[in-house]
Formats: structure tokens, sequence, C-alpha cells
């Protein structure tokens, strides 16, 4: 028959039991988002080589291309009608004011041929100029791309292997957390019901605080969460704790604080992985749970011959 606890060591169980569960919390959260790092990463570096595929540098335009073009042929149609017009104008003047005589024809192909050459000459400089700045704007551009993809594709990489990496050890931490968790629950000191993060964690406070020596009973612990849940004093559903982390501050505090410093944690190892896109900080944090593992395990056998399992 299982020995009942004593109200300290049912404290210390309880204790116990909240760590394992904000422990399988924050592996859940973690694994969580190494995952979606991986996924953005290779959704990042799907689009990066996607993109690569098509962008290339710019080709620079031979003069030749520059010439044979339907404004260079505007240019030189008008250069060689205003030539001709001047031509016309030359003649006149010369010929009714100075007397002077010679061939109209001749002057006005003369000055239409100038006239062609210069405007032709004219715009295929000031086109010419304008393309080498496109060009060097657009090289520079491209440059900067491929400097950009040069660096973010190795990352990606890097972060892919780094973060599968660290799923992998973690899903066996994870595992056996869960696993850990399970044995503890299956000593039956707790009941089903109030298995969980939210009210081992709050069932814990009402212990810690005094306000009850034991779970079951009139003044236990059962019965206060029961009543304040009635009174709607406090959440029962995580999900809506973590949304709600404000306003549980004062009613489950220790459920608040212990959330917040968890994902203060989380947010930390994620940052450094992203910064520094190593798995040191991340496998210091898996080493710690797996000591804390095997501690709580070897508590875990104390309890089982108390029990009677």
């Amino acid at each position: 028959m299982a020995r009942v606890l004593s109200e300290n060591e049912l404290k210390v169980f309880v204790k116990q039991v909240l760590d394992l569960e904000l422990s399988y919390y924050r592996q859940n959260k973690l694994s969580n988002a190494l995952f979606e790092r991986v996924t953005n990463a290779r959704e990042n570096l799907e689009e990066l080589n996607k993109v690569a595929k098509n962008d290339k540098p710019p080709k620079k335009e031979l003069l030749v291309d520059s010439i044979f073009t339907t404004e260079t042929f505007m240019a030189l149609a008008c250069g060689a009608a205003w030539g001709a017009i001047i031509g016309v104008g030359v003649y006149l003047v010369t010929h009714f004011m100075f007397n002077m005589s010679f061939s109209l024809k001749n002057l006005v192909i003369l000055l239409a041929v100038v006239g062609a050459i210069i405007a032709t000459v004219y715009i295929v400089i000031t086109d010419r100029q304008s393309e080498k700045d496109v060009y060097k704007h657009l090289l520079h551009e491209y440059n900067e791309r491929e400097q950009k993809r040069t660096h973010d594709i190795p990352y990606y990489k890097k972060s892919i292997a780094v973060c599968s990496e660290l799923m992998e050890l973690g899903n066996k931490e994870h595992s056996d957390t869960m696993k850990l968790l399970i044995e503890y629950y299956n000593l039956g000191y707790i009941y089903p019901k109030y298995q969980g993060l939210v009210p081992v964690s709050t069932i814990y406070e009402y212990l810690d605080s005094g306000w009850c020596s034991s779970l079951t009973g009139a003044d236990g612990a059962y019965n206060l969460y029961e009543s304040e849940l009635r009174q709607n004093l406090i959440i029962e559903k995580l999900d809506d704790v973590l949304v709600k982390l404000d306003e549980i501050v004062y009613n489950q505090k220790l459920l608040s604080d212990a959330i917040a410093e968890s994902n203060r944690l989380i947010s930390s190892l994620c940052t450094s992985v992203e910064v520094m896109n190593n798995n040191t900080a991340v496998t210091a944090c898996y080493s710690k749970v797996t000591a804390e593992n095997t501690k709580y395990l070897s508590m875990l056998a104390t309890y089982e011959v108390l029990s009677g399992h």
C-alpha cells in the first residue's frame, strides 16, 4: 500500500513535477522555434536559388547597337532637314544680297549631309554616355545582389544544418522528459484531472504559500483550485494563459513568472542561434536538461518505493 506523503514531501514532490512540466514546456517551445527557423531558412534558400538562376549581370551594349537605333535615324533625318533648310537660307542670302552664284542643289546636299553627320554624332555621344551611366548603375545593383547572395546562401545552409542537428538532439531530451513526467504522474499522487502545467503550478503555489497543506479534503488544494475556477479567479487552459500572462500575474503569479522567464530563455537561445549560427548555447541547455532528468530519475526510484510501484 502506498504511503501518504508528509506535507513537506508532498510540496517537494509537486515542485519536482512542476519543474518537469516547465522543462517540457521550454523544450516544446524551443523545438517549435527551431522547426520554424529551418522552415523559413529552406524557403529563403529556395527563393534565393530561384532568383539567382534568372539574375544575370547587365549586358554592355556595343557601339554599333547605339548607332543603329530609331532615335539615331530620327536625329539623322532631322539634321539633314535642318541642313537643307540652312542651305536654302544661305543660298538666298548670298544670291540676292551679295550677288553670288553657285549651285543651290549642291549647297543643300552639302549642308544636309553636314547636318545629318553633326546630329548623328551628337545623339550617339549623348546616348552612349547615358548608356554607360545606366550600365554602371545596373552593374552596381547586380553586384550588391550577388554579394548578398554570397553571404545569405551559405548562412541559410548552415542555419538549416545547425537547427536540424539541434532538433535531432532535442527530440531525445524531449522524449525522455515526457516519459519521466508520465512516470511521476503514474505514481498516483496527483489526480489525472489536475495533471498539467497550469493546475500543477497553481496547486504548488497553494502548498508553497501555506494556503493548503494537502491535496485532498475540504481545505485541500484540489478544493481551492475548483473554487477559484468557478469564481473565474484563475485560468485553467494553457493556451488561454499564454495570451493573458499580464492578467494572471496576481492570482497565478508563479505560473505567470515561470512562463515569462521560460519565454525569455527561449528567445535568448533563438537569438544566439540566429546571430552566431552555432549550437553552443542550445547544446548547453540540452546538457542541463539531461543532468536534471538524471537527477529526477534517481528521485523517482525513491517515490516508486514509497508508492509501492
